[in-house]
């Protein structure tokens, strides 16, 4: 069940009407727009939670 709302979560951050938290150009962050970095923010949040997902299944 924590993974389920883990990833709701990262699939939420991404999507109308959370996205509008990250939708500005403004500030610019790691030289990128922040529209563009709170997407890859959360590409990297979800490869993160995928790692630690598959090391756990695979341990078994």
């Amino acid at each position: 069940m924590f993974w389920f709302c883990y990833f709701l979560i990262c699939l939420l951050a991404q999507i109308w009407p959370i996205y509008l938290i990250g939708n500005r150009l403004y500030p610019f962050v790691l030289g990128m727009p922040f529209s563009m970095f709170w997407v890859v923010l959360w590409i990297v949040i979800i490869f993160i939670g995928l790692l630690i997902k598959f090391n756990q299944e695979y341990r078994r």
